[in-house]
């Protein structure tokens, strides 16, 4: 992470603060990998801005690898705005094994170059260990997905959101699609 990269069982929680143009291999702003926080979440960022960063493989703002075994990763972002991100695959968020709630949020302009998900893209190689309702998934309230890109002409899903794998239910409840594009299929939503 160009900001932060945390393993195992540490957690990261941001309020009111702005990450501007970080970079990094992998999650330009923040990367963690195989945490297994299954009582609190790994994540939480509450009205924050992260804007024109960069990542050369996944995650142009942050890239949350889960254990694919206990409840993963579990991340909360609460009115927070995630505008210009840039990577390979998840414009600004690429996510693997375990739980994601965004609520109140904008995902606007950020684009993924290879792969899907110009705005999230969501990965689960596994079943969870326990049949936890909330494992694998993803929940998206009040969320504003707009003018996001995945446009490769041969990998291009999910202009806004990719979900593939195993990962389980994703809902989105009062969310705005607007201008979303896909090179492939899904302008919008690849499940």
């Amino acid at each position: 992470g160009g900001v932060a990269y945390i393993q195992y069982m540490a957690s990261l929680k941001s309020s009111e603060s702005v990450y501007r143009e970080n970079s990094a291999a992998i999650g330009g702003c923040v990367s963690i990998c195989c945490s297994d926080s299954s009582y609190e979440e790994a994540v939480i960022s509450h009205q924050d801005i992260f804007q024109s960063n960069r990542a050369d493989e996944s995650g142009g703002a942050w890239c949350l690898h889960g254990a694919n075994y206990g409840s993963g990763i579990r991340a909360l972002i609460n009115g927070s705005r995630f505008d210009a991100n840039t990577a390979k695959r998840g414009g600004a968020i690429y996510f693997s094994h375990g739980y994601l709630s965004a609520n109140f949020s904008y995902f606007v302009n950020n684009s993924a170059s290879v792969g899907g998900g110009g705005a999230v893209s969501f990965y689960a190689s596994s079943y969870p260990q326990y049949n936890d309702a909330l494992d694998w998934t993803g929940s998206y309230h009040r969320c504003i997905f707009e003018g996001n890109r995945a446009l490769n002409a041969t990998s291009g899903f999910g202009g806004a959101v990719m979900m593939t794998g195993l990962s389980q239910i994703h809902a989105f409840s009062n969310t705005d699609f607007t201008r979303n594009e896909a090179g492939l299929l899904g302008g919008a939503v690849m499940v």
